[in-house]
């Protein structure tokens, strides 16, 4: 019989599939599962399955120069707009002479299907696409393309 958390990897996997994401870099640690998601045209983010959480959690991170702090906090404002306007949360965290960047968004189990994943991952990808805009990156993603 599976445990909860080989249930959630295996029903997250069919999901991302279905959806046109494979899974890469698979890691799986007592209570944990992460990987990184990607399609033929994008890569995604990573996932996060704790067996002990409520939802299932999508990360896209950033990395920047120390030295980039204030052009940062110049952005913070209009960061946090996007996210909020898109569902998600962010956050930043120093190491070392970097700082990671993070934009999380979750679905909990109890709604997770097809649509509601879908869905999330065409807000998600948005959400991305316009944080990236205002940061002056340049990625694959268009802000009104849908998964």
């Amino acid at each position: 019989m599976k445990n909860k958390l080989e249930e959630r990897i295996q029903r997250v996997r069919i999901l991302f599939k279905e959806l046109g994401y494979s899974a890469m870099n698979e890691e799986q640690h007592d209570d944990m599962f992460t990987c990184e998601i990607q399609n033929d045209t994008d890569f995604l983010g990573g996932i996060y399955i704790d067996r002990n959480s409520r939802f299932l959690e999508i990360a896209y991170t950033y990395s920047f120069s120390v030295n980039t702090i204030s052009f940062l906090k110049s952005r913070i404002e209009d960061i946090l707009r996007i996210c909020y306007e898109y569902g998600s949360y962010c956050n930043f965290i120093e190491i070392d002479d970097e700082i990671l960047f993070s934009i999380y968004t979750k679905v909990y189990y109890t709604g997770i299907n097809y649509y509601s994943l879908r869905d999330t991952l065409n807000d998600f990808k948005k959400c991305i696409s316009n944080v990236t805009r205002i940061l002056d990156l340049d990625i694959n993603i268009k802000p009104d393309e849908g998964i």
